[in-house]
This record gives C-alpha cells, structure tokens and sequence, in this order.
C-alpha cells in the first residue's frame, strides 16, 4: 500500500528529478513526485508531495531525512494522513 510524504521547505530551483534521486539512494523506491507551482508564476511553492511504495519506507524517510540540508535548506519531511472517506449525507431509505 502507498503512502504519500510532504517535503517542506525545498528550494525553488529544486526539480521533481532531484527529489526522486534524493529519496531513491536514501530510502527506496518513489512512486510519484509532484510540485505544486503557481498558477500565475508558474514557480513552485516550496514543498512536494512525493508518493512512495510503501507505508515503512515513507516512515523511514520521515525519520531518517527529516532536519537534512538540501540544496542549501533544510527539509521538513512529514508522512501525510490518509484522506477519509467522505460520508454521504444522504441515505436512501433510511427514516
């Protein structure tokens, strides 16, 4: 099962490919690296939402790379939560 990662505190001239290469020799396999851009801009916003393989590299990458310096910054790394279903507000049938 994935596990999803935010990156915080990243530099403006980072790429998706950096980051992918960064967690790929430190911790295992990436499955997806996004960053989030402006829309007006078009530069991204400081942090990445990277997707790993599964939920114990996603954990060791928060322990092990949270506090690194990273092109000149130091990264706060966090294991997202998982989004809830969302509940109806509706049942057919119910009274």
């Amino acid at each position: 099962m994935t596990r999803n990662i935010v990156i915080g505190n990243i530099s403006m001239d980072t790429t998706e490919e950096s980051i992918r290469e960064l967690l790929k020799e430190r911790v295992g396999k990436v499955s997806t690296v996004t960053l989030p851009c402006d829309a007006k801009t078009k530069a991204n916003r400081g942090y990445a939402i990277v997707e790993m393989a599964d939920d114990a590299q996603a954990y060791r990458a928060a322990t092990e790379l949270d506090g690194v310096s990273f092109a000149g910054r130091t990264l706060a790394i966090t294991v997202a939560d998982r989004i809830p279903e969302k509940r109806k507000w509706y049942k057919f049938g119910a009274r």
